[in-house]
């Protein structure tokens, strides 16, 4: 399937997307992308390339991604048989953040935290410290994006109040304001 319009040398390339983020970022590219799960994890974005591709064995697959990436996709494309080459495309980092920004933060008392990414839990979590944490959690909730999110916010010690069905951002703004309510 050739990409019409595009300004890049993809050929019969098809392009797959997790979510609707990334799809718009490459449309606005003139990148067509022919898979997108409905739901955006790397089992269903797996089930959704698998749809318009059914025979993996020996295909080639380009999978960029950061050095934080959860390897469930590569694995079930590797056990399908495709070869695949995953460059580390950009690095997550613990910022640096001093105690006075950390007890600003505690003492502002948000009525939520959202998390958007299992690091962006980890980091939270890291940089609070048990005790602000327990500070925090007398006032404050914590939302995530989704079930992966979720697993990596409560092995930091997170309790999640809220995720929601559709994961991304529109999603996860809907499940705040349905607990708000």
């Amino acid at each position: 399937m050739a990409l019409a319009g595009t300004s890049f040398a993809f050929g019969e390339a098809r392009i797959s997307s997790v979510g609707p983020a990334t799809e718009e970022a490459l449309a606005d590219l003139g990148i067509q992308v022919q898979s997108m799960p409905e739901t955006y994890t790397a089992e269903d974005a797996f089930e959704a390339l698998h749809e318009i591709e059914p025979y993996l064995k020996d295909k080639r697959v380009l999978l960029p991604q950061g050095n934080l990436a959860n390897t469930a996709l590569r694995d079930a494309l590797v056990n399908a048989g495709a070869a695949v080459t995953a460059p580390i495309v950009y690095e997550t980092i613990c910022p640096e953040f001093d105690v006075a920004r950390a007890d600003a933060l505690v003492d502002a008392r948000p009525d939520w935290v959202t998390f958007t990414s299992g690091s962006t839990a980890r980091h939270f979590a890291q940089l609070l410290g048990e005790e602000r944490l327990a500070r925090l959690a007398k006032h404050t909730r914590y939302a995530s994006i989704g079930p992966q999110t979720t697993h990596e916010a409560e092995l930091a010690g997170l309790s999640i109040s809220a995720e929601p069905s559709q994961h991304d951002i529109p999603g996860l703004i809907t499940a705040l304001v349905e607990k708000t309510d």
